[in-house]
C-alpha cells in the first residue's frame, strides 16, 4: 500500500477494532516489540482477549475509568486496549507521579481496579499505591504486573487475575464510538490535574488527520519512547500503529544510544516526540558518525523548539522534522508536511491538520487581525469531548475551546505560539503546575514564599526555577527541596533545578507576582549559564 490512509475522521470506528482486525488479517505479523522482543497482532490480541474476559468477570461496568501506570511495554498496549473492549475508559497515568497525584487522579477517577508494575526506575508501585489506599474507598484492586514477592491484601499478581478465564462466548456489552474511551490527565494551571475525556471517535479523528496530513500507509511504522500514559505516546504508541496495520517499537527507558540501535535494527519510519529524544537521536548519529536513518518523519513538539535542532535533525538524521503543536485536549492540532519548505517546518508551528480550525482571540474572545498576538483557540473533530467530572463547558456556544497559550496567525494561515497563558512549566515534555509546587514549598519552615517560572534549557526545553524570599538567612539548597517535595509525594522532576534568592517579588498594582519579570530574568540568567546553548 502506498495510498496515504484516513479513517473518515473517525466516524463509525472502535479503536480496539484496529488490532483484532489486524490478529484476523495477518495474525503473524509484528505488532509491538518492546524490550522482551517482537509480540505479533495475534499474541497481543489473545492477551487483550484473556484480559478482557477477566474484567468482566470481576463486574466492570461501561463508562467506568480503569486505571494503569505502567511503562512502554505490551502489557500497556494489551491493558489499554481489553479496557476498550470491554466499553470502560482507559485512564493512563504518568509514570513519574506519586502519592500526591495518585490521590488526586484515582480519586477523581472513581477507579475501582488499577495495574501498575512491582518495580520500575527503583520504584515500589505497590507501596505507593497501598499508602494512598485510605484515602480512597472505591479502590478495589490493584493488579501488579511481572510480581515476583507476595503482595499485600488487595494486590494481585496479573497472571492471578486472567487466570481461568475464557474469552470464548463472553458477552460484551453495545458500544459506539460517541461512547468514552480515555480519560488524560493534564496538570493546566491549578493544583489539581484535570481529566480530558476522549471518545473513540475523537481519538479517530486524531489518527485520521494524522495519517492524511502527513501521507501515512501501511507501509510505515513507529518509533515510540515517549510515555504512553500522556497523550501523545497513547495515541501514536498504543492506536496508530494498529490502525496503520504495521508495528510500534516501544522504548521503556529513553537512552539516545539504546534507542539508535532500535532504530537500526527495526527500521522505524515515523516518531511524535519532544525536543529531549530528537536532541538525542542526532547527538548519537553524529558520535556514531552515522549519516542518515530509517526515519521519514518527526513531529516535535511539546516544547520550545528551535529552528537549529531541525536544521541538525535534517542534516544528521536525513529526515524531514517539524514543528507541530497540539494538546492533551486537542491533539496534534498543527503542524507541516512532508512538502512544507523549510521555513514552515522549522520556524513556525504550521498550518491546522485536516478537520482542524483554530483562530487567535483576545480577551473578550474576538478573533484578532492576522499577525496579532491573543489566545490560541481551536475547533476540530479531534477536541475532547469535555473533563471528567465538570459540569460545565469549556467550549464556546460555537464549539471552540480556549487553550491558555498564546500565540498568532500568520497572512499564510500558520501558527506562531508564542509563550502560554497558563502558569506550567513544560520539562522534557512534561508539564508542571507551578501553583501545586508553589503551595507545597510553602509549607517549608526555611521559605517565606516562592514563584516558579521555567528557565530556558538547550536539551529539556525548560527547568524548573525558584525564586525563593528566605524566612531567615539562608535559602534551602535544591538537594533538600527534593528531598522535601518527594516527603509530600510529588514527582522528583517537579524538583527546582535552579534556586535564585530574592528580597522581594515584583509585583503588579493589584499586588500580585508579576511573573513575566521573573521569567526574563530565568532567561538572561540562562544564557549567563549556559543552559540555552
Amino acid at each position: 500500500m502506498t495510498q496515504a490512509r484516513t479513517l473518515s475522521n473517525g466516524r463509525g470506528v472502535l479503536l480496539d477494532s484496529f488490532l483484532s482486525s489486524g490478529a484476523h488479517v495477518h495474525p503473524d505479523r509484528i505488532a509491538v516489540v518492546d524490550r522482551a522482543g517482537p509480540h505479533t497482532y495475534g499474541e497481543v490480541e489473545s492477551g487483550v482477549q484473556s484480559l478482557a474476559a477477566a474484567l468482566v468477570r470481576i463486574g466492570i461496568q461501561k463508562g467506568e475509568v480503569v486505571s494503569w501506570q505502567l511503562p512502554n511495554t505490551v502489557d500497556a498496549a494489551i491493558i489499554h486496549t481489553a479496557i476498550l473492549r470491554v466499553g470502560a475508559i482507559s485512564g493512563p497515568i504518568p509514570l513519574i507521579y506519586r502519592t500526591h497525584e495518585l490521590a488526586s487522579i484515582l480519586g477523581q477517577s472513581g477507579t475501582r481496579v488499577v495495574f501498575v508494575p512491582e518495580e520500575f526506575g527503583g520504584t515500589d508501585f505497590p507501596k505507593v499505591i497501598s499508602s494512598v489506599r485510605p484515602e480512597l474507598p472505591r479502590l478495589e484492586r490493584v493488579v501488579v504486573i511481572e510480581a515476583s514477592r507476595p503482595l499485600d491484601a488487595g494486590a494481585q499478581a496479573f497472571e492471578e487475575f486472567i487466570a481461568d478465564v475464557e474469552p470464548v462466548g463472553v458477552a460484551f456489552p453495545h458500544r459506539d464510538p460517541d461512547d468514552p474511551a480515555a480519560v488524560i490527565f493534564t496538570s493546566g494551571t491549578g493544583a489539581d490535574p484535570k481529566g480530558a475525556l476522549h471518545t473513540h471517535k475523537t481519538l479517530g479523528a486524531c489518527l485520521s488527520s494524522t495519517m492524511e496530513t502527513f501521507g501515512l500507509t501501511g507501509t510505515d511504522s513507529v518509533f515510540n519512547p515517549s510515555p504512553v500514559s500522556h497523550v501523545g505516546g497513547l495515541i501514536f504508541g498504543l492506536i496508530l500503529p494498529f490502525a496503520l496495520g504495521s508495528r510500534v517499537v516501544l522504548q521503556d527507558r529513553w537512552n539516545p544510544s539504546d534507542g539508535f540501535d532500535a532504530m537500526q535494527e527495526w527500521h522505524p519510519t515515523f516518531m511524535v516526540a519532544v525536543p529531549t529524544f530528537l536532541q538525542g537521536l542526532i547527538d548519537e548519529g553524529a558520535k556514531r558518525g552515522v549519516k542518515g536513518c530509517s526515519l521519514r518523519t518527526f513531529l516535535c513538539g511539546g516544547a520550545a523548539v528551535s529552528t537549529q535542532l531541525i536544521a541538525r535533525a535534517e542534516e544528521v538524521l536525513e529526515c524531514i522534522a517539524s514543528r507541530n503543536y497540539g494538546s492533551t485536549e486537542c491533539p496534534n492540532l498543527t503542524g507541516s508536511g512532508p512538502l512544507a519548505d523549510f521555513t514552515t517546518r522549522a520556524e513556525t508551528d504550521g498550518y491546522p491538520v485536516t478537520g482542524c480550525e483554530v483562530r487567535i482571540v483576545d480577551e473578550d474572545g474576538q478573533p484578532v487581525a492576522a499577525g496579532s498576538i491573543g489566545e490560541i483557540s481551536c475547533r476540530a473533530p479531534q477536541l475532547m469531548s469535555g473533563y471528567l467530572g465538570q459540569h460545565s463547558s469549556p467550549f464556546d456556544p460555537d464549539g471552540w475551546l480556549r487553550t491558555g497559550d498564546m500565540g498568532s496567525l500568520d497572512d499564510s494561515g500558520r501558527l506562531h505560539v508564542q509563550g502560554r497563558k497558563k502558569d506550567i512549566i513544560i520539562r522534557g515534555g512534561q508539564n508542571i503546575s507551578s501553583v501545586e509546587v508553589e503551595d507545597v514549598l510553602r509549607q517549608h519552615n526555611a521559605i517565606a514564599d516562592v514563584a516558579l517560572v521555567g528557565i530556558p534549557d538547550v536539551k529539556l526545553g525548560e527547568r524548573v526555577c525558584a525564586f525563593i524570599i528566605p524566612s531567615g538567612e539562608t535559602v534551602p539548597t535544591i538537594e533538600e527541596l527534593g528531598r522535601f517535595l518527594q516527603m509530600r509525594g510529588l514527582a522528583r522532576q517537579k524538583t527546582p533545578e535552579v534556586v535564585v534568592q530574592l528580597a522581594s517579588f515584583p509585583v503588579t498594582d493589584s499586588g500580585k507576582v508579576r511573573k513575566s519579570d521573573l521569567r526574563e530574568r530565568a532567561k538572561k540568567l540562562a544564557a549567563e549559564q549556559g543552559f540555552s546553548r
